[in-house]
C-alpha cells in the first residue's frame, strides 16, 4: 500500500522539476532578441526586449530612416539567424513577426558589431504621421 503513494510522490516531483526546467529555459533562452539592418548598409538596429525595445520600435525607426534619409528603395533585413537547436526559441520563431523578415548576412559597409561604419547625414525634417502610417503598413503585411 505504501508503494503507490511513494511512486506518485516521485512522479509529482519529477513533473514539477521538469516544468521548472522548461519555464526557466524559456525565460532565459526563449525570447531571443534580433538584430536588423537596411539593405543599403547605412542603418542597423536591434531589439532589447527587457528594456521595452521590441520589433515594433525597430520597424518604426527603420521607416523613419527611409523617409529621413531618402532611402525609399532600402528594405529591412534580419541579421540574426534562427538557431533551431535552441528549442526554447521555437515558439518565438513560430509566433513573432520579426522572424518573417528576410535574413541576410552582414553588409560590407557594416562593422563587425553590425552597425554602420558611418551614419548617413539625415537631418531633413520627417513627417511623423507618415512614419507611423508606413510602420503600421509594414507590420500588418508580415
Amino acid at each position: 500500500m505504501t508503494i503507490v503513494p511513494d511512486k506518485l510522490r516521485l512522479v509529482g516531483r519529477a513533473l514539477v522539476l521538469g516544468l521548472g526546467v522548461i519555464f526557466f529555459g524559456w525565460l532565459f533562452f526563449g525570447d531571443t532578441d534580433a538584430e536588423f539592418r537596411s539593405s543599403d548598409g547605412k542603418w542597423a538596429d536591434g531589439e532589447v526586449q527587457f528594456k521595452g525595445r521590441d520589433f515594433r520600435v525597430v520597424a518604426w525607426d527603420f521607416q523613419d530612416y527611409k523617409l529621413g534619409c531618402h532611402a525609399a528603395t532600402a528594405t529591412l533585413l534580419r541579421a540574426t539567424p534562427q538557431r533551431w537547436f535552441n528549442v526554447f526559441a521555437w515558439p518565438s520563431y513560430l509566433r513573432d513577426r520579426k522572424w518573417r523578415v528576410p535574413y541576410s548576412d552582414a553588409h560590407p559597409e557594416l562593422e563587425p558589431t553590425g552597425f554602420p561604419v558611418a551614419q548617413a547625414d539625415c537631418s531633413g525634417p520627417v513627417d511623423l504621421k507618415s512614419v507611423d502610417r508606413n510602420a503600421q503598413a509594414y507590420l500588418s503585411q508580415l
